[in-house]
C-alpha cells in the first residue's frame, strides 16, 4: 500500500516533536477527498482513531474509508475527518510509563487537530475518540490529567477495551491508571464515560 495515496502527516510543533519522538499524527483520505484536503482546509467533524497494544495507525483505513463513502452517498452535507495516531507499534500493554505518555501525547494531538479548524465560522470545540483496545485505554486516560477538559471529547467509543483490569497485570501504572477514571471521575467526565461501548 502506498501511505502517500490514503493518509496525510500532520505537522506537529517541534516542543510536541522533541517531547515525543517516537510518535506521529496523520489525517486519512483516499482519492479525490485526500487531494481536496492536502492544504488541511477541513471542514468536517474531527474523529481521532487511537490504536491499541502494538497495533498500527494504519488500521484506522477501515473506519475512514467507510466514513468517507457514508460522506459522499450524502453529498458530503455531513462528513467525518478521520485522524489516527502513530504510537509506533509500542508495546503499551506492558508498561504504563508508555500508557502515561501516550495519553499526554493524544492530549496535544487534540488541541492540535482542533486548532486545524480555527478558521471556520463553526469550527468544532470536541473531537470524536474511537479507540481499539489499549487505545481506549488511553482515551480514558486522559481524563485523568490535571489539565485536561472533558469538553475536548464529544463521543468515545471504545473496541475490545479493558476497562476493569489490566489484560496481563506486569506493571502497577497499568492497574493505577485503569482504576483512576471511575474512582475519579466528575459528573461532567462521567458524561463522556457513558458512550463507552
Amino acid at each position: 500500500m502506498d501511505l502517500q495515496s490514503w493518509d496525510s502527516k500532520i505537522k506537529l510543533p517541534k516542543k510536541i516533536l522533541r517531547r515525543y519522538p517516537a510518535y506521529e499524527l496523520y489525517l486519512y483520505g483516499e482519492g479525490s477527498y485526500a487531494e481536496e484536503n492536502r492544504n488541511l482546509v477541513l471542514t468536517g467533524i474531527p474523529v481521532l482513531f487511537l490504536p491499541g497494544n502494538a497495533g498500527s495507525y494504519k488500521q484506522v483505513r477501515s473506519l475512514g474509508s467507510i466514513a468517507l463513502r457514508k460522506a459522499e452517498d450524502l453529498d458530503f452535507k455531513h462528513h467525518f475527518d478521520v485522524f489516527s495516531v502513530n504510537f509506533n507499534e509500542e508495546l503499551v500493554a506492558l508498561y504504563g510509563g508508555s500508557l502515561q505518555r501516550q495519553t499526554r501525547f493524544v492530549h496535544e494531538c487534540i488541541k492540535v487537530i482542533l486548532k486545524l479548524y480555527k478558521a471556520q465560522d463553526s469550527a468544532p470545540s470536541s473531537v470524536a475518540i474511537v479507540g481499539h483496545s489499549m487505545g481506549g485505554l488511553v482515551a480514558r486516560a486522559l481524563l485523568t490529567l490535571k489539565n485536561f477538559k472533558a469538553e475536548l471529547i464529544n463521543v468515545l467509543v471504545t473496541q475490545a477495551t479493558p476497562h476493569i483490569a489490566p489484560v496481563m497485570p506486569l506493571d502497577q501504572y497499568l492497574t493505577v491508571t485503569i482504576q483512576a477514571v471511575p474512582s475519579g471521575a466528575s459528573p461532567e467526565e462521567y458524561s463522556v464515560l457513558a458512550y463507552l461501548v
